[in-house]
């Protein structure tokens, strides 16, 4: 015999603190994602840089400045032409490059008959064709790959690597790779060049 007076309850819903424990684990659950989903994104950007430069090496290796005939050169004496470097038929994959810094893809290099010299990227050896080129990931590392680095490597140095208008990447990497000394620079993107730029025609 059922008591008429009693009636039963049923809950058929959540508690305020249910709730908040749900919102909470979606929260964490997609800052997970997000967090995983960035750090997929920047080591693809790494791999397309290191591709980009190991093409580069790979290049530069064959080419006949390696023999001692300059990809850069003197067509009037001081002033550089930068034309040889178009002929290396070489292209970047730009979205991976990070393009809030002033420059990238810093080539530092010798050349011949060269008038100046800048003080803060040393004296280069009589002869010596040395060159590097530096670039920075859109993950924010940096990468690097000299003539006598063929393989490309990421920058760990102590000495920042700072890519606006003071030009002192081409010191670090004397200082801090041992490279020989450079005496001049030149950038595949130049954010501030609105007649060549901002991407240089020999990175297209």
């Amino acid at each position: 015999m059922t008591n008429q007076g009693t009636q039963s309850w049923r809950r058929t819903g959540f508690t305020v603190v249910e709730l908040l424990i749900v919102i909470l684990v979606i929260a964490i659950i997609t800052s997970i994602a997000i967090i995983s989903y960035r750090g997929i994104q920047n080591r693809a950007h790494d791999v397309a840089v290191i591709n980009d430069l190991e093409n580069f090496s790979a290049t530069m290796a064959g080419n006949t400045y390696r023999d001692g005939v300059p990809l850069i050169w003197d067509a009037t004496p001081g002033v550089p032409s930068y034309l040889p470097l178009e002929t290396l038929d070489w292209s970047v994959s730009k979205k991976s490059y990070n393009t809030s810094v002033e420059r990238n893809l810093v080539f530092c290099y010798n050349y011949p008959l060269i008038a100046e010299i800048h003080a803060d990227w040393g004296t280069p050896i009589n002869g010596r064709n040395d060159w590097a080129m530096v670039s920075k990931s859109m993950s924010g590392a940096v990468f690097y790959v000299t003539n006598k680095q063929l393989a490309p490597q990421k920058y760990t140095g102590s000495t920042p690597m700072v890519f606006d208008s003071t030009e002192l990447i081409c010191g670090v990497v004397i200082s801090q790779l041992g490279a020989a000394g450079f005496t001049s620079v030149y950038h595949g993107y130049f954010r501030d060049d609105l007649t060549t730029g901002p991407w240089r025609t020999w990175v297209d």
